[in-house]
């Protein structure tokens, strides 16, 4: 009794923390809401070094437009979404798979999506969906913000990791030096003790 109460607390803790989206925008509402439609392949992926104001982990990801539907442009850049991968709706997108990204702009200006959004991969996109949505009226534009975002992200990433790597680097070279002087230390009171001994 007590291991079915169990299971039953913690299958309803599991559902209580699944994502919860209401039913599916149909495609023409969520085009005029989306800030940026395309599909594209996700060419990087960083996780867990960029936050959200209220401290949730962003995953960063950086596509190639393969075909832009709106806000978006083939050979004019890359653009970058931000996933909040701390949420229960987070999307967890993997390196090189390919996408249908419906992308919103949060208060910064920064597109944003999860899996409430019509974001699928391309290959589980409703096909009738896929058809309406590239009969609807194109509205591309060069992905200028995007590139401005991804060359403000990457360089503070990689100095992110240059910076953790030294502070790794010294803290690995203050434990060798504290492992030296606790040693000198030992042998230095050894010393003492037999000085001390023999003389007796």
């Amino acid at each position: 009794m007590k291991i079915l109460l169990a299971l039953a607390f913690a299958l309803s803790v599991t559902q209580a923390m699944a994502c919860i989206c209401l039913s599916p925008e149909p495609i023409d509402s969520a085009y005029k809401r989306a800030s940026t439609i395309f599909i594209g392949k996700a060419k990087e992926i960083v996780n867990d070094k960029f936050y959200f104001e209220q401290g949730e982990g962003a995953q960063v990801v950086i596509f190639d437009v393969i075909q832009g539907f709106k806000s978006s442009k083939v050979g004019k850049g890359p653009i970058a979404v931000m996933d909040m991968v701390s949420s229960s709706c987070s999307f967890n997108f993997e390196k090189d798979k390919t996408y249908v990204v419906f992308a919103y702009s949060d208060y910064a200006g920064v597109h944003v999506t999860d899996q409430c959004t019509r974001t699928r991969l391309l290959e589980r996109f409703d096909e009738a969906d896929l058809q309406r949505l590239k009969a609807l009226p194109d509205s591309n534009k060069d992905n200028l913000r995007d590139i401005g975002i991804i060359r403000m992200l990457t360089p503070q990433y990689h100095d992110m990791v240059n910076k953790m790597n030294q502070l790794e680097e010294a803290s690995a070279s203050s434990r060798t030096l504290t492992i030296a002087l606790i040693t000198l230390l030992l042998v230095s009171a050894g010393l003492n003790f037999y000085l001390i001994t023999n003389r007796k």
